[in-house]
């Protein structure tokens, strides 16, 4: 089952706002699309809005596998894109394993539990390209 998204590109970054149930599956086709999209639309940014998603069927080792696979879609892509998902708990595990997962195999993004963080991080990154 895919998950429903709304994507909007906004000043140098690319918003998908997502609602439905996420499955490790469904969340990394997800990443695919956007990163995808990214490219398609020359932004070097994703903010992944997950505020609305019910990933209450989320295992830990699902989590784990979302990490591995999306650095391994990341690491594939043949854009460099960084990526900002806003998943407050219970959507992201207060530990945050999957980012952990993530990062520790290359992927360039976080987890965030606040939108104004997120964007702020974004901000700060595309200033810096400019630069």
């Amino acid at each position: 089952m895919d998950i429903d998204f709304d994507l909007e590109v906004r000043a140098g970054y690319l918003c998908l706002v997502c609602a439905g149930i996420v499955t490790a599956e469904s969340f990394i086709g997800l990443i695919a699309k956007g990163l995808s999209a990214a490219q398609e639309h020359g932004v070097t940014a994703i903010l992944i809005d997950c505020r609305k998603l019910d990933a209450t069927a989320l295992t830990t080792f699902d989590r784990f596998i979302l990490g591995e696979r999306g650095a391994e879609l990341q690491r594939k892509s043949p854009t460099t894109c960084y990526v900002a998902a806003v998943a407050p708990p219970p959507i992201a595990d207060s530990r945050k394993l999957g980012e952990t997962v993530a990062v520790n195999r290359g992927f360039l993004g976080r987890v965030f539990f606040d939108m104004d963080e997120a964007l702020a991080e974004i901000g700060e990154r595309l200033d810096r390209k400019r630069c």
